[in-house]
C-alpha cells in the first residue's frame, strides 16, 4: 500500500473519525500540531506512535493502546510526567489469554538494570 499523497487522508485516520473520534492524526502531524486529550488511543503498533500518544495525554488523562510494535522495539517513557501529571496508561488488547505488560529499561540504575525484579 502506497503512503497517502498531498491533501489525502490515511484510511485509518478516516475511520477514527467515522467511528467517532472527535480528531484523529498521524504522529508527525499530531507532535507537530501538539494538541492534547484526556483520552489518546494509540492503534498505529509504532513505538513513535505510542510515544506520541502517552506525549498527547492531558494531565490527568488516559493514554489506551491497542497497537502492538515488535517485542523488541524499546519505547522511553517519562515516569516523572505519568507520576507528577497522574497518567494511566492502558494495554488492550486480544491476545489470549491474558498480556502481561513488564517495563524494563536498559539503563543502569546504581549498577543494576532498572525494572522490576525477575
Amino acid at each position: 500500500m502506497d503512503p497517502p499523497g498531498p491533501g489525502e487522508v490515511p484510511v485509518r485516520i478516516e475511520q477514527a473519525l467515522e467511528l467517532g473520534a472527535s480528531a484523529a492524526y498521524s504522529p508527525a502531524d499530531a507532535a507537530a500540531r501538539g494538541p492534547t486529550a484526556a483520552t489518546v488511543i494509540e492503534a498505529a503498533g509504532i513505538v513513535c506512535a505510542f510515544e506520541t500518544a502517552v506525549a498527547l495525554t492531558a494531565p490527568g488523562g488516559t493514554t489506551i493502546t491497542v497497537g502492538l510494535p515488535s517485542p523488541t522495539a524499546p519505547a522511553e517513557v517519562s515516569p516523572l510526567g505519568l507520576v507528577a501529571e497522574a497518567r494511566t496508561i492502558v494495554v488492550a488488547t486480544s491476545v489470549p489469554p491474558f498480556l502481561h505488560v513488564t517495563f524494563r529499561s536498559s539503563r543502569t540504575c546504581g549498577g543494576s538494570t532498572a525494572g522490576p525484579p525477575g
